[in-house]
């Protein structure tokens, strides 16, 4: 079901809901965590730079895992330090 909600929001185009899915990225299923990364991809908003970073230097390393998936998708020159 969160699985769905994070792909719908992304067909929605709900960039509101983005600092919403980062949250997701902590979720123990990793269907949810898949979607809520491509959601976020596919939504990109200013704050997702910054919240990408923050997951990537996250203690969670499931959580690390997807910021940095998301660091490398947009190829942001600022997260160079952080991969």
């Amino acid at each position: 079901m969160r699985s769905l909600a994070a792909d719908t929001l992304a067909r929605m185009g709900s960039v509101d809901a983005v600092p919403a899915l980062f949250v997701l990225l902590r979720d123990p299923d990793a269907r949810v965590v898949q979607s809520a990364v491509a959601a976020i991809q596919a939504l990109g908003v200013a704050e997702t730079e910054r919240y990408a970073i923050d997951a990537a230097r996250n203690a969670d390393p499931t959580v690390r895992r997807a910021g940095m998936r998301i660091l490398a998708y947009f190829a942001f020159p600022s997260s160079i330090e952080t991969l």
